[in-house]
C-alpha cells in the first residue's frame, strides 16, 4: 500500500531535538494507535536521523561512520515490513545536503515507497534563531567558534535567507519528484511546548496522549558561559581540558548566582535594540515574500519587537573581567582538592 512520507528538515534551533525525542518515545505508541513510524533506522544518538544525512556528506566527521546504501536499503526494509501508513523521518542536517546527487539517490529511492510527500520546516525569527545558532557554535567541541557575535553574523547573515533557502528547496525536489510534494512551512513560537503542539497537530495526534521529556534537550549558555567559552576557544586546548574547564564554568556560574558578581552589570544581552533592528530589517523583504507566498499574508513574517532591551546592555567580558572568572574558578576547585 502506498504511504505518506513526512520530511522534517528543521530549521536547527527550532525545538528539533524535542520533537525528535517525543517520536523516538512514543514510537510503539504512535505506531499502534496512529500509524506513524518513527524509524530506528537512521538514528543518531540524539534520536534524530542525522545518521542519513551525515553518510551522504563527504570530509565531515561523521561521514565514515555510515555507507548511504546500507542505511537505504535497512530503512526501505523497515518501512516496508511496517504496518504504518505514514512515514516521519527528521534531521535538520538535510538542508545542507539537499543539492548533493547522493540526496537524489536518497530521495528518488525512497519517494518510490510512497503516494505523497510533505516537506515540513520550522522557521524563526532571525534574530533569535541566529542568537540561538550563535550560542551552539560556541559550545560545541567540534566548532569552536571564538569571535563576536556582529564578526559571525557577517559570515552566517546569507544562511539566514529563508526565502532563498525556501525557493532551493522546492525547486530541486519537484524536479526529482514533479508530482507530490507539499511543503508545510510553520512559524517557530517562541514558546515553551508550542512546537510541539504544532507539530503534532499537524500529525492529528492528541499531544495529551504521549509520553513527553521536559527536559531540555539542548540547553543554552547564560551570557557569562559564553563569553568564557569563547575566549577559552582562542586557545588550543585538548578536548580533556576543555571539559574539565566546561564543567567548571557550569558548575560556577550555571545559575542565577553569576549575577552577584561584582565584574559584571547589566541585562546580559548579546546584541542591543540598535543591532537587533538592524537584523530584522536586513531579512524583512525576503520574510514578506515568505509570508506572502505560504501564509497569504502581505505583513511581516515575524514580529519586529524581539523583546527589546529595557537597561544597560552587558556587551562583552574585557579580558580583566575574564580573568577575575577564571581565578574564581581555579579557586572553587582547589578548594574541592584539599
Amino acid at each position: 500500500m502506498k504511504k505518506k512520507l513526512i520530511l522534517h528538515i528543521g530549521l536547527d534551533k527550532t525545538g528539533t531535538s524535542t520533537i525528535q525525542n517525543v517520536l523516538h518515545v512514543n514510537r510503539d505508541y504512535l505506531l499502534n494507535n496512529y500509524k506513524i513510524l518513527y524509524p530506528l533506522t537512521g538514528q543518531w544518538h540524539d534520536h534524530s536521523h542525522h545518521r542519513i544525512p551525515f553518510s551522504m556528506i563527504k570530509n565531515n566527521l561523521h561521514s565514515n561512520e555510515d555507507d548511504l546504501s546500507t542505511l537505504l536499503d535497512s530503512l526501505l526494509n523497515e518501512i516496508a515490513t511496517s504496518t504504518c501508513e505514514r512515514v516521519v523521518i527528521s534531521s535538520e542536517i538535510f538542508r545542507s545536503c539537499i543539492n548533493l546527487e547522493s540526496f537524489d539517490l536518497f530521495y528518488s529511492s525512497l519517494v518510490e515507497l510512497f503516494e505523497s510527500v510533505d516537506i515540513v520546516i520550522y522557521l524563526r525569527n532571525q534574530v533569535n534563531w541566529l542568537l540561538s545558532l550563535y550560542n551552539q557554535f560556541v559550545k560545541d567541541n567540534n566548532v569552536r567558534f571564538s569571535q563576536s557575535f556582529n564578526n559571525f553574523f557577517e559570515k552566517t547573515k546569507e544562511r539566514a535567507d529563508y526565502f532563498t533557502l525556501l525557493t532551493s528547496i522546492e525547486m530541486k525536489l519537484k524536479r526529482l519528484d514533479k508530482k507530490n510534494v507539499n511543503f508545510k512551512v510553520f512559524k517557530y513560537v517562541e514558546k515553551s511546548n508550542q512546537i510541539l503542539d504544532d507539530f503534532f497537530e499537524y500529525l492529528e495526534v492528541d499531544i495529551k496522549e504521549l509520553v513527553i521529556n521536559n527536559t531540555n534537550m539542548n540547553k543554552s549558555l547564560n551570557r557569562i558561559e559564553l563569553d568564557m567559552y569563547r575566549h577559552f576557544n582562542r586557545f588550543d586546548i585538548s578536548d580533556e581540558i576543555r571539559n574539565f574547564l566546561r564543567n567548571s564554568i557550569t558548575e560556577v556560574f550555571g545559575t542565577d548566582n553569576y549575577k552577584n558578581f561584582n565584574c559584571i552589570s547589566g541585562r546580559y544581552a548579546l546584541v542591543d535594540n540598535i543591532k537587533k533592528d538592524e537584523i530584522y530589517n536586513y531579512y524583512r523583504e525576503s520574510n514578506k515574500k515568505i509570508n506572502l507566498f505560504y501564509f497569504n499574508d502581505e505583513n511581516d513574517l515575524f514580529d519586529a519587537t524581539l523583546d527589546n532591551v529595557e537597561v544597560e546592555d552587558y556587551s562583552s567580558l574585557n579580558i580583566e573581567n575574564f580573568s577575575k572568572l577564571l581565578i574564581k574558578i581555579v579557586q572553587k576547585n582547589l578548594k574541592e582538592t584539599k
